[in-house]
């Protein structure tokens, strides 16, 4: 891509902690992206090498950029990064994804088919099950135009996805919910502020990344760290809790542990 080229694609990137996760997701990321694109990463205080990491990434390519904070500012510091991108489309993306070959030329054609298409989820609303990931099925009905299929939905589609520019103009922010220690991204104000601006907030009809942050071996082989983040969250850790026995597993109690649990099959 030549370096004065206007992106196609503006990647606004939320980093905090979990370095190597966030390898992955920058990694992946570049390995794929086939558009004029720029990404700008946004590190909330990690303390765990993931900024020196981005410093890296940063000088090696010339369209990325950093935002380094010293402290957590939760899902409004996406704005940060939002306030400085270029392009028509911007895409939003948390620091725990394996992006899939073709991920972007597949929003880029969904937005194209359908004009009223505000926000768009890079998953499905049916889980990588397969995967371990942990999550239900989430409510949608299916359009179709040509060969292009979204999943249309009046609730939230999460904080990874992209949106139009216009709705930006339109003055719709991130801001963060917060209930314990930390702050995170409010998604489910996001998404309704898109539709009170008339637009359609849609799952897409296949996972373009895979979700390795709701993965049962990664909750397993980071458990504090998600423990620490749902009790953060309104009812975070009873929720946290029966969705793991949904599938199958629960949490156990377990010394010399960082945690003090452990996660196992339900029936041990």
């Amino acid at each position: 891509m030549l370096e004065k080229e206007t992106p196609q694609i503006s990647t606004v990137l939320l980093s905090w902690n979990r370095y190597y996760l966030l390898k992955e997701t920058i990694d992946s990321y570049l390995d794929t992206i086939s558009v004029p694109f720029e990404m700008i990463i946004v590190d909330n205080g990690s303390d765990d090498g993931s900024q020196e990491f981005i410093k890296r990434i940063c000088q090696e390519y010339s369209n990325c950029s950093s935002i380094l904070l010293s402290e957590n500012k939760g899902g409004a510091a996406l704005n940060l990064g939002l306030q400085e991108a270029k392009a028509d489309f911007l895409h939003v993306s948390e620091n725990d994804l394996i992006y899939k070959p073709d991920w972007d030329q597949k929003m880029l054609k969904a937005f194209e088919k359908f004009p009223r298409l505000g926000q768009l989820s890079l998953y499905s609303p049916f889980p990588q099950k397969e995967l371990g990931e942990t999550c239900d099925v989430r409510s949608a009905y299916k359009i179709i135009r040509d060969d292009c299929a979204i999943y249309v939905t009046d609730i939230n589609i999460g904080t990874s996805s992209m949106f139009r520019r216009s709705i930006w103009d339109r003055g719709v922010r991130w801001r963060n919910t917060k209930f314990g220690t930390y702050k995170f991204p409010h998604d489910s104000a996001f998404s309704k502020d898109v539709m009170k601006c008339g637009y359609l907030v849609a799952w897409n009809d296949e996972y373009l990344v895979i979700n390795c942050g709701h993965q049962v071996d990664e909750l397993r082989e980071n458990l504090a760290y998600y423990i620490k983040n749902y009790k953060s969250k309104w009812r975070g850790f009873k929720k946290f809790k029966e969705r793991l026995r949904r599938f199958g597993y629960r949490l156990e109690r377990a010394r010399n542990t960082e945690s003090g649990y452990k996660i196992v099959p339900i029936d041990e």
